[in-house]
């Protein structure tokens, strides 16, 4: 009796263990499904997300970092002296932007 109830128990475990990995699996179908597809006019596909790093340490600047900064530095004719209507961009870490202040 008692080996009948043992194994009764194994089978009970085994299939819950079948179901739960049959839902696991079907969770990672949904969400592979939920998931975004962003293609660029070449029909390459990008990431939705592309992280900004500081011009002067290479550090990445997160997404809810709001003490750093974006400049555009305006460049000149090396002649004249006058804006040619290019820039450079230039970002720069709240670390390195507080080293300024003090």
């Amino acid at each position: 009796m008692k080996e009948k109830i043992k194994e009764e128990e194994k089978k009970m475990k085994r299939e819950e263990e079948e179901e739960e990995g049959e839902e696991r699996e079907k969770k990672k179908e949904r969400l592979q499904q939920a998931r975004f597809h962003v293609q660029s006019d070449t029909g390459k596909f990008m990431d939705l997300y592309v992280p900004w790093k500081c011009s002067a340490s290479n550090c990445i600047i997160g997404a809810k970092d709001h003490a750093s900064i974006h400049m555009n530095v305006a460049k000149g004719d090396k002649v004249t002296g006058r804006f040619n209507g290019q820039f450079k961009t230039c970002t720069i870490y709240r670390a390195i932007r507080r080293m300024g202040v003090r």
